[in-house]
């Protein structure tokens, strides 16, 4: 149950980098470098500079977040989200947030670990051409999901542990890689036997 828990809370890491920037960050926090912010459902939120993280981990039921000068804990039942803040200096009205929260967002797959089959959900914020490749732990391609031209919106596609020639690949660690126009991004997961 626990495993299921800190799943649940990495696939709710998303990065909404306006919205928190304009709502939440406090002036006392600097916006020209990366941040992490943690929102608990009370409507408490902590926000840490990534340059003064030295551990993030999960112990049984909690967060830990640690710092040089020690470390602070939160219970997993009250976190909502965990954001992660990049250049925000920029953000001055909520329509310049509103803006900045169309982006693609490439979401952990479900299930992780799986087995047979798992599927990787993704959001575009414009049409464009669309590339989505599963990878060995050594960088070599195993199979392509998606190669062709996809609308703005979300997009979901099943992945059946196979590779480009249906063969299945053996239980192990495998890494899905999306590029569209302007970004590329990846994430890791666990095929089972």
């Amino acid at each position: 149950m626990r495993g299921e828990s800190a799943a649940r809370l990495l696939c709710l890491m998303l990065v909404s980098v306006a919205l928190l920037a304009w709502l939440v960050l406090p002036s006392a926090v600097s916006a020209e470098e990366p941040l992490l912010a943690i929102r608990m459902a009370g409507g408490e939120d902590a926000i840490y500079a990534v340059s003064g993280i030295d551990q993030v981990a999960f112990e049984g039921d909690s967060l830990l977040v640690h710092q040089a000068d020690g470390a602070d804990s939160y219970a997993l039942a009250s976190i909502i989200r965990i954001e992660f803040v990049w250049d925000v200096s920029g953000i001055q009205t909520p329509e310049d947030a509103a803006g900045l929260l169309k982006a693609m967002r490439l979401f952990q797959n479900r299930p992780n670990p799986f087995a047979p089959a798992t599927r990787i959900c993704f959001e575009l914020a414009e049409v464009g051409r669309v590339e989505l490749g599963i990878y060995s732990v050594d960088g070599r391609l195993i199979r392509t999901l998606v190669d062709e031209e996809r609308l703005a919106g979300g997009h979901e596609v099943t992945w059946d542990g196979c590779d480009a020639e249906g063969k299945k690949m053996p239980g192990g660690v495998y890494f899905y890689k999306l590029t569209a126009p302007g970004i590329a991004e990846s994430r890791r997961m666990i095929l089972l036997q």
